[in-house]
């Protein structure tokens, strides 16, 4: 799967558009909350990954969470 291809599937769980976002995109820049978390960890899972609480509250930016729910 392409990077873009990452992006837009990241873009449409957390309701954003996917211009918006790049590898260097800081979390708190787009409101990353609770209802964002949860929606990771079910993209992860759909991807066959297994995000932990722990590691998802330390992500900061877009690209720590692409490398972990892809």
């Amino acid at each position: 799967m392409e990077l873009y291809e990452k992006i837009e599937q990241l873009a449409d769980v957390l309701n954003r558009d996917a211009c918006e976002l790049n590898e260097g995109t800081k979390l708190d820049d787009i409101g990353w909350d609770s209802m964002g978390m949860l929606s990771v960890i079910a993209l992860a899972k759909q991807n066959g990954k297994t995000i932990p609480g722990a590691q998802i509250r330390a992500f900061t930016t877009v690209g720590d969470i692409l490398k972990a729910a892809f």
